[in-house]
């Protein structure tokens, strides 16, 4: 991964032992000294859009309203078996699946800063992500949406933080980097990125349990991003599942 510092892989490897081995002796990183400048509970799904009626890109999932609703802990993002043939603007395609997804990009973004989400983790492929809205770079013909920051993802059975970057005009991104965290325990954690001038940091549970540096020009940019939940099924699901959010902060 280009210009990814040595450095930040071998720390990686000390914070992912130290978080699993000393967890309940580690002082918790507090956020409440920062400006809060966006908060929702989810009283009301007021601050995000449903997706509705269209493939989930390539994969083997259709997004509906009808997966989401709110509960008395927050918005569940229910995931379920449902083959069907569908036909969006996409084209006409069979999924076996059914999930939903909700973002906040016509309602917030923000450029840096922490991102704080309380949520549960379960047996499929559910993630907590960042994106910029679509824009032009000098030197490429595709409107570019990256750098992607995957604050917490679900691959192989494990919790995950991802960063993908690296502008193309044929392919979505050219690198990614990652760190591999704890196996999913199907209970709820908080979790958080630190977007810096050169990098990122992580945290679950308020530890730090990732950080990635590097010189490359397209891994942080100052471009503002918006928020994206949802719930989906990769090849390792099996059964129906339900992603329950709690809560989403955001501070300056």
């Amino acid at each position: 991964m280009k210009n990814v510092l040595l450095i930040s892989r071998l720390e990686n490897i000390y914070l992912k032992l130290r978080f699993m081995l000393f967890k309940k002796w580690l002082k918790k990183k507090s956020f409440s000294d920062r400006k809060l400048v966006f908060s929702d509970n989810f009283a009301n799904l007021d601050n995000f859009t449903v997706k509705h009626n269209e493939f989930y890109n390539d994969n083997d999932v259709w997004f509906s309203k009808d997966a989401v609703s709110l509960v008395p802990d927050g918005v569940s993002i229910k995931c379920y078996k449902d083959k069907a043939t569908r036909t969006t603007y996409q084209g006409e395609r069979t999924t076996n699946w059914t999930s939903g997804m909700i973002d906040t990009y016509n309602t917030f973004s923000h450029s840096k800063g922490v991102w704080l989400i309380e949520s549960n983790v379960c047996e499929s492929w559910i993630a907590i992500w960042l994106l910029k809205k679509g824009r032009k770079i000098l030197g490429y013909n595709r409107e570019q949406i990256t750098p992607e920051i995957d604050i917490m993802e679900i691959i192989k059975h494990k919790i995950r933080h991802t960063v993908h970057y690296g502008y193309a005009n044929d392919i979505y991104r050219k690198y990614g980097i990652g760190s591999s965290i704890i196996r999913n325990d199907n209970k709820f954690h908080e979790f958080a990125v630190e977007l810096l001038d050169n990098g990122y940091n992580f945290y679950t549970d308020g530890i730090l349990t990732a950080k990635f540096r590097t010189k490359d020009p397209e891994f942080v940019t100052n471009d503002s991003n918006y928020l994206l939940l949802n719930n989906a099924a990769d090849w390792l699901t099996k059964e129906n599942t339900e992603f329950i959010i709690k809560s989403v902060k955001v501070y300056e």
